[in-house]
């Protein structure tokens, strides 16, 4: 994830609470300028995006993404399907997955970790704390962290 060689950071948010899905991308946009955010509502459009289905197909529109933040709490198919699915895809199991939701049940975080999340973060309620969060993210994953190059 190589933001300063120009190449673009692709990142899927998956939460259904569109307010705080726009405070995230935002927030990131303007810390990081080469990044691109796809977002989805709910499990169903994750799960297509990630396996190019459907609406999804094109994978020039639709590239992999680098990062995933997956809320628990999400239509169709919940978040804890989405991460044991991704985590069970040989083609996805790299994709780190940060569970990003306003679950603080052990079992949720239990589950979570048991599927491989990469990180459980406990969704800040106000606006600063979500900013906040955003500022920590961006440099510990696209700066910090070294992940493997996408295949």
């Amino acid at each position: 994830m190589d933001e300063q060689a120009g190449k673009p950071v692709n990142i899927l948010l998956v939460d259904d609470n569109e307010f705080q899905a726009d405070v995230v991308t935002q927030a990131l946009r303007e810390q990081h300028k080469a990044i691109n955010i796809h977002y989805v509502k709910d499990g169903r459009q994750a799960l297509d995006y990630l396996f190019h289905r459907g609406a999804f197909a094109d994978t020039a529109l639709y590239p992999q993404p680098h990062l995933v933040l997956l809320d628990l709490r999400i239509p169709y198919v919940d978040g804890l399907e989405v991460l044991k699915t991704i985590k069970e895809s040989k083609d996805l199991l790299r994709i780190p997955v940060i569970i990003f939701t306003s679950s603080d049940a052990d079992e949720d975080i239990r589950q979570a970790y048991g599927y491989h999340a990469n990180s459980y973060v406990i969704k800040p309620v106000a606006f600063q704390d979500i900013i906040q969060f955003v500022d920590t993210l961006g440099p510990y994953w696209f700066r910090m962290n070294t992940g493997p190059a996408p295949e």
